[in-house]
């Protein structure tokens, strides 16, 4: 009896730690002031539209993100949006790799319950 006991509470503590290895993230960007967007090809354009501005970092800042695989050994990413605050410092740079992942950190990072929007962000970088 004394051993099932053991089993079942071995058994739990293991469920318990496999969820609390999962990360996530939320973007806090209430002090960004300037946003920009960089190319695959390293064209840097700065979003000067507000509206366009507030799409990127509205949609990016109200999704929570989930950490998945090391980013460690890719080659490729997809356009960089770093957000600036008013000292000038980085606040937080991500690459969008589509409208569900992000490079953030060394890792991938799928978007929980929403879309990145990544037509605005295609658009500030496309002429």
């Amino acid at each position: 009896m004394k051993t099932k006991g053991l089993a079942a509470a071995a058994l739990i503590c293991l469920l318990l730690l496999g969820s609390c290895g999962k990360k996530t993230k939320v973007f806090d960007l209430s002090g960004a002031q300037t946003l920009t967007v960089t190319s695959v090809s390293g064209q840097k354009t700065e979003v000067t539209d507000t509206e366009t501005a507030e799409k990127i970092m509205g949609r990016i800042g109200a999704l929570e993100f989930e950490r998945g695989k090391s980013a460690a050994n890719v080659n490729g990413f997809g356009p960089i949006v770093t957000w600036y605050g008013a000292d000038g410092g980085v606040i937080a740079a991500v690459s969008v790799m589509d409208a569900k992942t992000i490079m953030y950190d060394g890792y991938f990072w799928t978007a929980k319950g929403g879309n990145i929007d990544t037509e605005s962000i295609n658009a500030v970088i496309s002429p």
